[in-house]
């Protein structure tokens, strides 16, 4: 009930769609920093494609890493000892989003989007439930541009919450006239302060869940030297 079927949908097929990814010819500059969203980076949930966030700005720097496990055998009489594979730890990225609050640039950005975000990444590490039953936590597929796809688990989640904390936002409802003396009059729109950040950091760790483990040489296959 809590074990994430490894095997996929789709098998091979399956695995070469998420690995082998379709090439353009003129791929859009993504620069680091860019406030407008990146279409061509975004998380997804597998089993609800629709669910997904999309990337505000591109991360700094992005940490790739897999490692593969040899023990150690020591006959007798040799130097050194021989080096039995035993397998290979899970592919894991780690990355860090962040989310800003842009209502200066009249893109609508609000402090509760920013939040939503937030939580629908933290969402990912908490498990799902479904007639009564407690399940895992979701599958999602993490992908960055046109150099990785990978079905995977959210191994944790870190925020920090930075400042400026403090916004202001309109009120629902019509806005408030004052007559003046003199006859004019003095339109006023109601505004709601709120409590929240308007800067925050999203640490990700994303461990591979392969539909079909693959060898080195596909691995090589995917960009020729």
């Amino acid at each position: 009930m809590g074990t994430i079927d490894i095997g996929g949908k789709d098998g091979v097929t399956g695995w070469l769609r998420r690995h082998f990814l379709p090439r353009r010819d003129s791929p859009p500059a993504v620069p680091s920093g860019h406030l407008v969203e990146t279409t061509e980076c975004y998380i997804y949930l597998e089993d609800d494609s629709s669910q997904r966030l999309t990337f505000q700005m591109m991360p700094e720097e992005i940490m790739d890493a897999k490692s593969a496990t040899w023990s150690p055998v020591a006959p007798v009489g040799r130097g050194e000892p021989y080096r039995i594979y035993q397998g290979s730890t899970p592919r894991v990225i780690n990355l860090e989003l962040q989310f800003f609050v842009s209502t200066d640039q009249g893109d609508g950005g609000t402090t509760d989007q920013v939040m939503a975000k937030v939580e629908w990444l933290r969402s990912l590490v908490y498990p799902e439930e479904s007639g009564g039953l407690t399940l895992h936590p979701p599958v999602v597929v993490l992908l960055l541009g046109d150099f990785v796809s990978m079905r995977s688990v959210v191994h944790s989640v870190s925020v920090r919450y930075k400042a400026p904390w403090r916004s202001e936002r309109p009120a629902s409802g019509a806005p408030l006239e004052t007559k003046n003396p003199d006859g004019s009059v003095t339109v006023d729109t109601p505004t709601v302060v709120e409590f929240r950040p308007h800067y925050v950091c999203v640490g990700l760790v994303f461990e591979e869940v392969s539909d079909i483990v693959p060898t080195s040489t596909q691995i090589r296959s995917r960009f020729l030297l």
